[in-house]
């Protein structure tokens, strides 16, 4: 049987650790965004993973919706602008 703890444990490095919390401080460096942005697709989310684990569906479910948050991600990383609407709220005009 899987233990449903070990298997969910997200591996990281130091340099994960400070790229993620440089992003969160507004701070990062264009190589620290890159490798966080990697680190939440690949590892935390899981995106490249198959989520299906033989007879037990409630980690199944788990991986499925860690993937669906990394291909939602993935989805805007690679949606190009020219297909992108403005939705910014506006004003009404008055007459």
């Amino acid at each position: 049987m899987i233990d449903p703890v070990e298997f969910l444990l997200t591996p990281y490095e130091a340099a994960d650790v400070a790229a993620v919390q440089a992003i969160a401080n507004g701070m990062a460096s264009s190589e620290q965004q890159k490798r966080a942005l990697q680190w939440i697709v690949e590892k935390a989310c899981r995106t490249e993973d198959d989520p299906f684990v033989p007879g037990e569906p409630e980690l199944s479910a788990n991986l499925s919706g860690r993937r669906s948050a990394g291909l939602a991600i993935r989805k805007l990383v690679n949606l190009s602008m020219t297909v992108v609407k403005d939705t910014t709220p506006r004003r009404p005009r008055r007459s």
